[in-house]
């Protein structure tokens, strides 16, 4: 799958500012780790980790992205993985 690439702005919410400002590196964040899971983050990538409880942004943008983690649930359910 390839990477949604938004131009335009897009809102969430980073889990730092969720859990009492703790600082957390990339490795300590919650990223799925399984690499059968189309949202797998492998050790030693990605930066930054957003919760899914505040999201938005500009109509266009957004809306690619609903459509890229709708595809890629889609094919999780079609591989019989669901995400916990």
């Amino acid at each position: 799958m390839e990477a949604v690439q938004a131009p335009d702005i897009i809102l969430g919410t980073h889990l730092n500012t969720c859990i009492n400002k703790v600082e957390l590196t990339p490795t300590e964040y919650p990223y799925e780790r399984n690499p059968e899971f189309t949202a797998c983050i492998p050790i030693g990538k990605g930066n930054h980790y957003y919760t899914g409880a505040f999201n938005g942004g500009k109509t266009d943008s957004f809306l690619k992205l609903c459509f890229a983690i709708n595809e890629a649930t889609n094919r999780d359910f079609e591989n019989d993985i669901i995400a916990v």
